[in-house]
């Protein structure tokens, strides 16, 4: 769906809720997309451990960011700023999430599963504790969740999302609905996967059930994203998103294109790592032209604070 639900970004390392219409994984962190999850298939769903690329048994990951500033020709990192913390239970599924906003404390989600360990609940607070929406989610016999209800402070319903699946498992609809029951602007979206259960094609309709454009996804033999092209309801070129990955699987170069193949933003990453393997630091570039040239500029540091289970604790936690 191409709506933004800031409650999402806590919905971020789940599968079967993946809006075609975002940008993928390099959407910037303020604006609380979802993050991409197009090739997961949902009956062999993944653990938010395994979706956030973590090894190990990992019990919380802090993340800041710094910027980078030019100093007498020298790239100096600024002051760290805490973005987000993410708890994890031993069988590697969040069960806390807090949101920072310019270093404080913004929201809290609670998650709560059931004995199948799919995520049925998500409550969210405000910093001072107070509630601020509630997230419930319904799974047919097969795991599948097909239907996602959002509900306000006062338990007033404000919208809803029904999927519908395939013998495969596969998420092929998704349709937003209002609170007053009629489709949602942001319509319905169609999905469409490739034998190996990855999504390949995504037709985007409005509420009145006219096209808005497609969206089709191609990936390298690993099941790695390598682009996205948008198209128009007329069939044309909107612009393409291009992604390349190092040999652990990390991303480390996106590159985003008009329709006439102008450069709307190239970016590429480098990695730091702990003795687990997990990443620990990641710099962020910008291909920029000046000076009478063009070169990647470093301007974000993203560093992550990784706590891991003492070795002597046993999964099984929901």
């Amino acid at each position: 769906m191409r709506y933004v639900w800031k409650s999402l970004l806590v919905l971020t390392l789940t599968t079967a809720v993946t809006p075609c219409g975002c940008r993928p994984s390099t959407v910037p962190e303020t604006t609380k997309s979802p993050k991409s999850s197009d090739s997961s298939r949902v009956e062999r769903r993944k653990t938010d451990w395994q979706e956030a690329g973590l090894i190990g048994a990992v019990k919380s990951v802090r993340t800041e960011n710094a910027e980078y500033a030019d100093r007498y020709g020298t790239w100096v990192e600024g002051r760290r700023e805490t973005f987000e913390e993410v708890s994890y239970n031993l069988s590697g599924n969040k069960v806390e999430h807090d949101l920072y906003a310019n270093g404080l404390l913004a929201w809290k989600y609670l998650y709560t599963y059931n004995a199948n360990r799919n995520e049925i609940e998500v409550t969210g607070y405000t910093a001072d504790g107070s509630l601020d929406e509630k997230i419930v989610h319904l799974y047919d016999t097969g795991g599948h969740r097909i239907r996602m209800t959002r509900y306000d402070a006062d338990g007033k319903l404000r919208d809803k999302r029904i999927s519908v699946f395939d013998t495969e498992g596969n998420e092929i609809q998704a349709t937003e609905y209002d609170a007053d029951g009629g489709v949602g602007a942001n319509g319905k979206d169609v999905y469409k996967y490739d034998a190996k259960g990855h999504r390949i094609r995504c037709d985007q309709y409005d509420a009145d059930g006219k096209s808005v454009g497609k969206k089709i996804y191609t990936y390298d033999g690993k099941g790695n994203n390598l682009k996205v092209v948008l198209y128009d309801a007329k069939g044309h070129l909107q612009d393409q998103q291009a992604y390349s990955y190092d040999s652990r699987g990390n991303q480390d170069e996106y590159c985003w294109t008009n329709a006439d193949g102008s450069l709307v933003l190239k970016e590429s990453y480098s990695y730091e790592y702990d003795t687990t393997g997990n990443w620990t630091k990641k710099v962020t570039s910008e291909w920029v032209t000046k000076f009478g040239e063009s070169f990647f500029e470093p301007n974000k540091a993203t560093f992550r604070r990784i706590v891991y289970y003492k070795r002597e604790a046993k999964p099984g936690g929901l």
